[in-house]
């Protein structure tokens, strides 16, 4: 009865593309292209700059230790020619520390579209990895990093976006193009797509709102043009669940903020064929969380996580049955214990710090890990100036 709830939740997320899942905010790694009616006619500078920390002590079975220390920067310039238009091209560029040159170095563009009303559409480069707000089991957002036969890191997405944001809905469909395949190829292309919401089911009063979280991820690995020969793959992931969250901001209290959720996730591969690398075709979990922050930016956040026969590419490694590390590895069950203790905090104008300690414990295998990070950003939008385009004569070009 159980596996047959998912299946037909996962086939409700499908057919209506309506989704959320609740994450651990982080407004240092959050970026946004944000613009207003007021910047209309402006040349803008938009920078972006974060410096990360990333130790995972992980001997397990399933993941795999890892330092990373580096910087990411993302410089562009933009231009807004009409309210309802906005037009960025720079560079990003990855500098992981201990090595010679850039992990990463290509251009970045996108085009948002808005109607200042709280819709808008994205194509180019997305805002993605935490502005999509899903819970770690279905994406892993602090480094999208290794995921069915692709281990590298690379947080830039690129495709087309819509979100919606008004105050019963936060709505977010995006299509992540990858990577690209042409004529006799030698691999696969690469496309996820997905969506995130949140449904605000009741909102009494400023204290209490109770919300529907839903959301979902297709991972596509195939094609038609290439010559690769290692399988083609299309894996779902979905989740659906209730949130509780208790806003105590206005009473300038100690405890600023309590959330509690809880998590229906399935997952379906829905391209078997005989020559598959993956040992399940479907799989379950539940996903339980908690979370308590405080007026002065420290917080502590928990999770319970029983998973059996999960496989998701793009979440958080540990939560796998499989192990993308360690090939021949699998558990059919998994059940682990989530502390986080973190700190968040604006220090000075545009310059935020995002510290957190994140042990775990695995239930089955009487394992206790931990890992850390530390982030320290600085992002702000310049005004380099105003221009006064002379409107367009459609006279001119009358025939």
């Amino acid at each position: 009865m159980k596996k047959s709830f998912l299946l037909l939740t996962g086939a409700f997320l499908f057919f209506t593309s309506a989704v959320i899942g609740q994450f651990l905010e982080a407004p240092a790694l959050q970026h946004y292209f944000d613009f207003s009616a007021e910047d209309t006619n402006k040349i803008l500078f938009d920078f972006f700059d974060d410096n990360f920390i990333k130790d995972t002590e992980y001997f397990g079975p399933i993941a795999s230790g890892m330092t990373l220390l580096g910087d990411d920067i993302n410089a562009q310039l933009g231009w807004v020619p009409d309210k309802h238009i906005l037009i960025l091209g720079g560079v990003f560029a990855r500098k992981d520390y201990g090595t010679p040159g850039f992990e990463i170095l290509q251009p970045t563009w996108t085009v948002k579209l808005q109607d200042n009303k709280g819709i808008s559409f994205l194509i180019g480069n997305i805002e993605g990895a935490m502005d999509h707000r899903y819970i770690q089991p279905i994406f892993q957002s602090l480094f999208p990093v290794s995921y069915y036969q692709e281990p590298y890191q690379n947080p830039l997405e690129t495709g087309g976006q819509l979100k919606i944001d008004k105050p019963w809905l936060w709505f977010d469909l995006w299509i992540n193009w990858q990577h690209q395949e042409y004529l006799n190829s030698d691999y696969h292309e690469h496309i996820l797509q997905g969506a995130s919401a949140d449904l605000t089911l009741l909102h009494p009063n400023d204290v209490l709102k109770i919300s529907l979280p839903l959301q979902y991820t297709f991972f596509h690995y195939g094609g038609q043009l290439d010559t690769a020969h290692t399988p083609y793959e299309t894996i779902y992931n979905g989740a659906a669940g209730l949130k509780f969250n208790f806003d105590f901001s206005k009473n300038s209290s100690f405890i600023k903020d309590v959330m509690l959720e809880g998590y229906a996730c399935a997952y379906k591969d829905l391209s078997r064929v005989s020559d598959i690398q993956l040992p399940y075709i479907s799989g379950n979990g539940e996903y339980v969380n908690v979370d308590i922050k405080t007026k002065y930016g420290f917080g502590i956040d928990g999770s319970f996580w029983n998973g059996s026969d999960w496989v998701a590419p793009l979440g958080l490694d540990l939560y796998q049955s499989v192990s993308w590390v360690y090939k021949s590895y699998s558990e059919d069950s998994r059940k682990l214990i989530f502390l986080r203790l973190y700190y968040q905090k604006e220090l000075l104008p545009n310059l935020y710090v995002d510290l957190r300690l994140e042990p775990y414990t695995d239930l089955n295998l009487k394992l206790t890990e931990y890992a850390y990070y530390i982030f320290l950003t600085y992002k702000r939008t310049f005004t380099l100036a105003k221009v006064h385009l002379p409107k367009f004569n459609d006279n001119a070009y009358s025939h």
